[in-house]
C-alpha cells in the first residue's frame, strides 16, 4: 500500500526513460540546443515523496508533561523551488522542498504531517552535446517536519490536550540521478529520483537522546531557466 515502489510507479518511471532516449535518439544536437551555462532557476513537482526509518508508529518520547509520539508517514506530494549555476558539465544546486503527508499512529489515529526540507546538491551531467543528458547527483539534505496532533501534552489541572509536534534538527545525505531534456540551451526538462538517508536530532522542541532516523525516496519532474 505504501512505502514500497508499485508497480505503476515503476511503469511511469520507465515509460519516461524510454521517452528521454527516444528523443535523445531522434534529436540532432546542434550547439544552441546544449546546456547554457550560467545561472538558473525553477520549480519541481514531488509526484513521490517517501519518509521510512523510524517514522513506522513505534517510536515514542516521554517527556516531564508531553509525549511525542512519532507516528507511521504515507507516501506524499508536494513542489519544490530551486535555484543555482552550471558550468561545464557540473551544476551546483540549492532549493526548498515540501510535501503533504498523511500519517497514522496506534496511539493518536489518522492526521497529517508537512515535510520540509532545505537541499545542497551537486549535479554531474554526460553527453554534453545532446539534447537529453544523464546526470549523477549527491548533496546534502536538511530536513524538518511537522505533524499534526502528535505531541500529548498536561495542563495544570491534569487535562489531557494535542498539538502538532515539531520534529527538527534534520540532516541527511541526497544520491541520485535523472535526465534533464533541453529544448533550447536556456530551457530544461527534468526527471530524478532520490535516495536521502539521515536522521534528527530534536522532537517537540528538545534533543531526544537516540536520534530519530529516516529513510526513503523522492520523486520529481523539474522545469529551468537559465539566464
Amino acid at each position: 500500500m505504501k512505502k514500497h515502489a508499485r508497480l505503476t510507479d515503476a511503469s511511469v518511471a520507465f515509460g519516461c526513460f524510454l521517452f528521454a532516449f527516444f528523443m535523445l535518439n531522434s534529436a540532432n544536437a546542434y550547439a544552441q540546443n546544449q546546456a547554457k551555462n550560467g545561472w538558473f532557476v525553477g520549480g519541481s513537482y514531488l509526484f513521490k515523496n517517501v519518509v521510512n526509518g523510524d517514522f513506522n508508529d513505534t517510536k515514542v518520547f516521554y517527556g516531564e508533561d508531553e509525549i511525542d509520539d512519532i507516528p507511521d508517514l504515507e507516501d506524499g506530494t508536494g513542489f519544490a523551488g530551486f535555484a543555482g549555476y552550471r558550468s561545464g558539465r557540473t551544476a551546483i544546486e540549492m532549493g526548498y522542498e515540501r510535501a503533504q503527508m498523511d500519517k497514522w499512529s496506534s496511539l493518536l489515529g489518522p492526521g497529517e504531517a508537512n515535510w520540509n526540507a532545505i537541499n545542497f546538491d551537486v549535479k554531474v551531467h554526460f553527453l554534453q552535446k545532446q539534447r537529453v543528458q544523464p546526470f549523477g547527483l549527491i548533496g546534502m539534505t536538511f530536513p524538518w517536519l511537522s505533524i499534526k496532533d502528535s505531541e500529548i501534552y498536561y495542563t495544570y489541572d491534569d487535562a489531557i490536550n494535542l498539538r502538532d509536534l515539531s520534529v527538527a534538527g534534520g540532516i541527511g545525505m541526497n544520491v541520485g540521478g535523472g535526465l534533464a531534456f533541453y529544448p533550447s540551451h536556456r530551457w530544461r526538462v527534468s526527471a530524478d529520483i532520490l535516495y536521502r538517508l539521515g536522521s534528527f536530532g530534536k522532537s517537540g522542541g528538545d534533543k531526544v537522546d537516540e536520534r530519530i532516523s529516516f529513510n526513503g525516496y523522492a520523486s520529481k519532474v523539474s522545469l529551468a531557466y537559465t539566464f
